[in-house]
């Protein structure tokens, strides 16, 4: 199995953007017209990931924060002046997330 990136380079920069894909450690660029290539093979794309996981750790991004787990309160839309019997179904949607909204908030400013 291998996987072919191309990438669309535009203005005449192709050979900068194979310099700086070369500088990540990848090899074998081809450079052509408007487009710079490199073709993966899994062990590249393995170590790839690592180093790239690795470097959203150091930098605080990635998976660094926690996910909020819990389980979300069913909420239950209060009465408001704008809905009615007649309100379509996306109107009900937006006044169900509008009400989960404000419960989120509402949850985080007791904490």
């Amino acid at each position: 199995m291998k996987l072919t990136l191309t990438a669309p380079c535009h203005f005449g920069l192709e050979s900068v953007l194979k310099f700086e894909v070369e500088r990540l450690g990848a090899e074998d660029i081809r450079v052509s017209d408007g487009r710079v290539t490199k073709i993966f093979m899994p062990s590249d794309i393995t170590s790839i990931v690592s180093a790239l996981g690795v470097a959203g750790e150091a930098m605080g991004i990635g998976d660094a924060e926690k996910i909020d787990k819990s389980p979300k309160v069913d909420v239950t839309i209060k009465s408001d002046p704008c809905l009615s019997d007649e309100t379509s179904p996306e109107g009900l949607n937006a006044a169900k997330t509008t009400a989960m909204i404000n419960a989120e908030l509402e949850h985080k400013a007791r904490q």
